[in-house]
């Protein structure tokens, strides 16, 4: 049996799991191991994402219509959609319980029917207006119960309110 290396001044650690130790029990705790960070980081990132897409189209729809009426410009609409989760792979979202990846995936695919739709319409602004109101409601309808379960997995801040909360708080 080969002996391992120790550097001088350091203390051998042995792997969780052993010396009669379950898994899991090696001192840290549980919300320190490096998938439990990267799904915290994950959830919070997503959930400041979608609270921002939902709270950015309420609040600027009047001017994003004064644009698409005057100038016929989607660029400033399509910049309120914006969004990473696109940009992520489905490996990153496996650290998250099934039912969490499904509402995610419903509110990601209804924020691409509107990409799609914004970017390709020649519908005047009074139709816009009313597929982007409707839009908006289903997408506000969407995000609630996806942030609460999003919140879970996010530590509260110093004031006591989870990383996530709300703009429109």
């Amino acid at each position: 049996m080969k002996k391992k290396k120790t550097v001088p001044g350091r203390i051998a650690r042995s792997r969780p799991g052993r010396a009669g130790r379950p898994a899991g029990a090696s001192g840290r705790s549980l919300r320190n191991r490096p998938e439990d960070l990267r799904r915290e980081r994950l959830a919070a990132l997503l959930l400041r994402e979608i609270d921002r897409i939902v709270f950015d189209l309420g609040f600027r729809k009047d001017m994003l219509f004064r644009l698409w009426s005057k100038h016929r410009t989607r660029q400033p609409l399509l910049q309120t959609l914006r969004s990473k989760y696109f940009d992520l792979s489905a490996g990153d979202l496996l650290c998250f319980p099934t039912e969490v990846i499904r509402m995610l995936d419903g509110f990601y695919r209804l924020l691409d029917s509107f990409i799609f739709y914004v970017s390709y319409t020649e519908d005047m602004p009074q139709a816009l207006s009313g597929k982007f109101d409707s839009f908006l409601e289903e997408l506000r309808g969407l995000s609630g119960p996806l942030i609460e379960d999003l919140a879970e997995f996010c530590p509260a801040d110093e004031l006591g309110r989870p990383a996530s909360f709300s703009l429109a708080d």
